[in-house]
């Protein structure tokens, strides 16, 4: 075990629980370590911060995801901007449960691909501005941008009708799905 100490709680909707008193990853290695749990999936996030191009090696979200995938479990993380509302929230929800969804069957007869992970990222626009999803690789190397303009900020043009990664897609104004490696 990993050392993560863990107590038994309740969630806010009033289930059963535990409360890890340590990273993202710690309670993965919990959940399968100290509890023994079998999960055909674990979903990370949603958190405030995108987790994409290089940010991603930096995430606790994306590295709890990490952690599963390492041990044989899919993965999912999502992320979203660093301050969002309730409607982008709900968003990135919808997109998390449509991926469930599309990957339910392999997900339950644990023939699912754990060689990668998914990882979901949300733009900081109005779910009505936001594009359709765009299935993108991970940026490798960071955009420059003008001084003063932060990476997590989001046009809502959709300019990019074609995004070549998911940092131009969610700068652009998509939702973007990415499929990030167990070691980044």
């Amino acid at each position: 075990p990993g050392g993560a100490t863990y107590a038994e709680a309740t969630t806010p909707g009033g289930n059963a629980a535990y409360a890890v008193d340590g990273y993202p990853a710690d309670a993965v290695i919990v959940a399968l370590d100290d509890l023994g749990l079998e999960p055909h999936l674990v979903v990370s996030g949603i958190n405030p911060g995108q987790n994409f191009g290089t940010f991603a090696s930096l995430s606790g979200t994306v590295g709890a995801a990490r952690t599963a995938i390492r041990r044989g479990v899919p993965a999912l993380a999502v992320s979203a901007a660093p301050e969002y509302d309730q409607a982008q929230l709900e968003a990135g929800a919808d997109l998390a449960a449509a991926w469930i969804e599309e990957n339910c069957e392999a997900v339950i007869a644990r023939t699912h691909q754990t060689d990668t992970l998914a990882s979901i990222n949300i733009p900081a626009c109005a779910p009505e501005q936001m594009g359709p999803l765009q299935e993108v690789p991970r940026a490798l190397e960071m955009p420059a941008l003008p001084e003063g303009e932060s990476i997590f900020e989001s046009t809502c043009d959709l300019a990019d009708p074609a995004p070549a990664n998911d940092v131009a897609a969610v700068r652009s104004g998509y939702p973007s799905l990415t499929q990030v490696e167990p070691e980044i």
